[in-house]
């Protein structure tokens, strides 16, 4: 409205589709050449004007916008369908050794494409650490090199894939300084000194490699000229038991992050998370922030990554919705070598009560 009073010389007039239209043409003879974006809003816009018939499709303010939309290659109808069109950014972090993509794909990855939602796979992956759950495969002398490892996980996300962050011992960011004396003295109380130091730096390496992969989204989003509508944050391990089209709608009118109701340890659930793209620096950068922020060593409860997630959430007013496991069928797994998937025991992630496509055992306790 503003840009229309500046180009018409008066007040703001009534906020009709023409007037939206006079206000955006202004902005594209004050700033042409036109990116993808501007031009694809121009495109929504010029229809909405046309249908309104408030507007004809020549000359606005002096301006062709049909010539020039055609003369930049931007088709107004898959401009509109562009906009439209539903983006979710699905996050996958952890070790590359022990990484689940099989049930990702089937179950998660082709069930929202071919509901038309728009999906981008972002991986965040430790290639120092790779680590295998039975001992006989590490006598096997079967170990396999991380990096072709990592090669065949891009192979198979293939179209799905846009950026990956791949951590060695000469990237990343190395945590060995945290001693977890004065800086986390009331993180993970009941665990012994010796064992709670190295789980510490664990934890805040995790919490390090999530915001990494919110960068990573981020930057997708300036260099595409897009905004996701959700995120979905996966642990390598996490195991898509059904297949599972994203709530779309349901994120649209009740925005906010949407965990499984269970195994919350004093906060929330944080095996799998599902949050609308508002708010991702709360859900995705706030655990490692907690940390470098000292606040970890200044509040009593923030005893583990559950309320370490849960405090982040509430601090910047996001809405937590819990699920249950039906509804969010989605469960912490390992890689059971020599005998394939397994999923870990229900005290530690619940599954969905009814039946679910992928039956799998029970993990070993020692797993």
């Amino acid at each position: 409205a503003a840009a229309a009073a500046a180009a018409g010389g008066g007040e703001p007039r009534n906020r009709t589709p023409r007037h939206i239209f006079d206000a955006t043409s202004f902005f594209q003879l004050a700033a042409r050449p036109m990116n993808a974006a501007c031009l694809s809003i121009t495109a929504l816009l010029f229809s909405a004007a046309l249908v309104q018939q408030s507007v004809t499709s020549e000359n606005v303010f002096g301006y062709n916008f049909r010539d020039t939309l055609k003369s930049t290659g931007t088709n107004i109808t898959k401009s509109i369908e562009m906009i439209a069109k539903k983006r979710l950014a699905v996050c996958i972090t952890g070790q590359v050794g022990r990484i689940e993509l099989g049930s990702k794909v089937s179950n998660l990855l082709r069930p929202n494409q071919e509901q038309g939602i728009d999906v981008h796979v972002f991986l965040v992956l430790d290639l120092r650490d790779v680590s295998y759950s039975k001992a006989e495969f590490e006598l096997q002398g079967v170990k396999r090199n991380a990096s072709i490892l990592l090669e065949e996980a891009k192979a198979l996300l293939g179209r799905w894939l846009r950026r990956t962050c791949a951590l060695t011992d000469s990237s990343g960011a190395s945590f060995d300084y945290i001693t977890g004396h004065a800086e986390h003295r009331y993180y993970l109380p009941d665990f012994k000194e010796v064992d709670r130091k190295s789980m510490i730096r664990k934890h805040v390496k995790q919490f390090w490699g999530i915001s990494e992969c919110a960068r990573l989204i981020s930057e997708e989003e300036f260099a595409a000229g897009i905004t996701y509508d959700a995120i979905l944050r996966l642990r390598d391990n996490s195991i898509v038991l059904s297949p599972y089209t994203i709530p779309m709608s349901n994120i649209q009118q009740r925005p906010g992050a949407y965990v499984k109701a269970c195994c919350g340890w004093g906060g929330v659930n944080d095996k799998v998370m599902l949050v609308s793209r508002q708010y991702m620096h709360p859900a995705m950068h706030g655990w490692f922030q907690v940390f470098v922020s000292g606040g970890t060593r200044e509040k009593k409860h923030l005893t583990n990554p559950e309320t370490v997630l849960q405090y982040s959430l509430q601090v910047a007013n996001v809405s937590i919705h819990r699920l249950s496991a039906d509804d969010l069928p989605i469960v912490d797994g390992r890689i059971n070598y020599g005998e394939g998937l397994c999923l870990v025991p229900e005290t530690k992630d619940c599954r969905p009560g009814k039946g679910y496509a992928l039956t799998l055992p029970t993990c070993d306790r020692r797993q």
